[in-house]
């Protein structure tokens, strides 16, 4: 080919390469502009919901929500370009392209999944302005637990997408709005996680629509007990087509005055495992599955009082205030109670304010028999109950359990259920028994680490294992002086005995895994003495930890835990730690070195 052709060609070639990169650059641009420009906007738009709150209407919101929505999803769509995808790896701007892709997917993802629950909402407005029960349909029930769920479940995503985003290496001063954004979402994600398991509750005992009467166990999570707190007070409530009937509330007393309770309905094998009195309501709680308080529950109350409840729901302080912030506060005997100061009230500031037991039941009495109906007025403020849920600071979680088989497996489901599964895995539950007899558990704290390590080591069993730790610290906060004689007793020593005041004696409870092995126990650094039993297939160790006022405690808890079944499979791998639900949220982590093989 002559010289001069061939240079022609290459020319050619060249300008095709030129336009081809400068067509693909200008293409990238416009993606990149819309992307930018209508994440902005949704940004903008995101800003003005925000600032306006709860000052808009829910119509007004579902319109912003709408708009949020359309900008979001050209610009996830855009985010979604392979090519656009492409440039998270090169040089200087790879960083920047990847946040605001993230931010572009994940903003869609939440707005996506809260769409349905902004729907819903205007129509539990709509039915409050009609002066219909807001929860009085099936199916709008029904639509807001699961949208609630989806929308739970894509917050988590978002904060996990967005732990890939290092902020601090974003240029064009992308830094501080994706450092604003991710806040944003961790505030999203954490105040969701509070509700979702509220809003279960709640939605569980109105979707079904036939007539149904509950046990409402108020749990005083000032004395701990493993399902949450001992019982306090209680209603009996009646839930009908979304309506709430209150049909009757005390207070323990009124409950111990009946005599003593046939607990035979207790698994015979864990009763003497905490030494409670399980005829007495107030020791019912001391197992963490709490189906079996429930289930004692249920036949105490038929015994005594002649009625067969067909469910029983567990809520502690922290679920009240979140409740009050639904239906907005009570007027108890000139006492103002909501959402942002039931918690110190009802487990601190009453003993000090009524001195005499019985009007302080008579107060959480009042204020149980007021609040229930509530739950069924057209005055319902689910605005008011997501914001209590977002400034809740408690331990507390709710729980529920149903006679009826089939509404027990939607309770299972949804994880509001309280259960320990007797299935094999890495599965760990904390518990804390209060056995001082004291309301001191109002002053309690508690974190937990569960740490997987080695693998190739056997259970006591022949079993392949791996060792394992879960360390707890706990501290009594109490104060040495000031506290109201009813809060610091200690009923667990002989009459007359000295004894610090403040101090108390907790029964710290863990249940290891199935199948495991006891691997060594120390409690500040030295052997520990502990009981050992089995619960659920689990084997349990209980210590007692007794604390001084300001004192802090250490336990370890060392065990081989298996990781193949006696048929030589593995077992699921996936941790899981769950706590006593208790006044002071408890810090939690859970650590592991990985799967561990099946054979070798």
């Amino acid at each position: 080919m002559p010289a001069k052709a061939a240079s022609t060609r290459a020319r050619k070639v060249i300008a095709i390469v030129a336009v081809t990169f400068g067509l693909l650059a200008v293409y990238l641009g416009i993606r990149l502009t819309i992307l930018a420009f209508n994440l902005n906007s949704a940004y903008s738009s995101a800003s003005i919901a925000l600032s306006s709150g709860a000052s808009g209407s829910a119509e007004q919101l579902k319109e912003t929500i709408a708009a949020i929505s359309a900008n979001t999803s050209w610009a996830a769509n855009s985010a979604q370009d392979p090519l656009i995808a492409a440039l998270d790896v090169v040089p200087f701007v790879g960083a920047d392209v990847h946040a605001i892709r993230t931010a572009a997917i994940s903003i869609n993802e939440l707005v996506m999944s809260g769409e349905p629950v902004f729907e819903l909402a205007t129509v539990v407005q709509s039915r409050i302005q009609d002066k219909k029960s807001p929860l009085g349909d099936k199916q709008l029930v029904l639509g807001l637990r699961d949208g609630i769920n989806e929308l739970t479940s894509a917050a988590h995503q978002a904060v996990a997408d967005f732990a890939s985003v290092n902020t601090d290496k974003l240029h064009f001063g992308l830094g501080p709005k994706m450092r604003e954004l991710k806040a944003v979402f961790s505030r999203a994600d954490a105040g969701l996680t509070s509700l979702k398991p509220s809003a279960n509750v709640v939605t569980t005992l109105f979707a079904e629509q036939e007539k149904q009467t509950w046990f409402v166990a108020t749990q005083n999570l000032a004395e701990l007990r493993a399902t949450g707190g001992l019982l306090g007070s209680y209603a009996v409530i009646q839930v009908e087509n979304g309506s709430v009937k209150l049909l009757k509330a005390g207070a323990d007393k009124s409950l111990l005055a009946k005599g003593a309770v046939d607990y035979s309905v207790y698994p015979e094998s864990i009763r003497d495992l905490w030494g409670a009195d399980l005829a007495d309501w107030r020791d019912f709680g001391v197992s963490a599955h709490v189906p079996y308080t429930a289930e004692l529950i249920q036949s105490a109350y038929e015994q005594k009082f002649g009625l067969r409840v067909d469910g029983v729901l567990f809520l502690g302080q922290g679920e009240l205030a979140k409740l009050l912030g639904a239906t907005g506060g009570l007027n108890i005997w000139g006492q103002k109670i909501d959402s942002t100061n039931a918690v110190s009230f009802l487990t601190k500031t009453i003993y000090a304010r009524y001195t005499d037991v019985d009007k302080k039941n008579a107060f959480v009495s009042t204020l149980m028999a007021q609040l229930l109906p509530k739950l069924s007025s057209s005055s319902l403020n689910l605005s008011g109950l997501l914001t209590a849920s977002a400034n809740d600071t408690t331990g507390d979680q709710p729980a529920m359990w149903s006679a009826d088989a089939e509404q027990e497996k939607i309770i299972q489901r949804l994880g509001i259920g309280g259960e320990v599964s007797s299935a094999p895995g890495s599965n760990v539950t904390v518990s804390v028994n209060n056995a001082g007899g004291n309301k001191l558990d109002a002053y309690f704290t508690l974190s937990a680490k569960y740490a997987q390590s080695t693998c190739g080591v056997e259970t006591t069993d022949g079993l392949k294992g791996r060792q394992s730790r879960v360390t707890i610290t706990v501290k009594n906060g109490a104060p040495r002086r000031g506290l109201p004689a009813y809060v610091n007793p200690r009923l667990d020593l002989i009459y007359g005995q000295s004894y610090v005041k403040g101090s108390n004696r907790e029964l710290v409870t863990v249940y290891a895994p199935v199948g495991s092995s006891d691997n060594g126990m120390k409690l500040d650094g030295k052997v520990a003495d502990f009981v050992y039993g089995t619960d659920r297939e689990h084997p349990v160790f209980v210590f007692e930890v007794l604390l001084n006022p300001g004192q802090t405690r250490t336990l370890e808890v060392n065990f081989i835990e298996p990781t193949i079944d006696a048929k030589g499979v593995a077992v699921s791998t996936k941790p899981s730690l769950r706590v006593t639900p208790m006044i002071a949220r408890p810090t939690t982590s859970i650590t592991t070195s990985g799967a561990c093989p099946v054979a070798g």
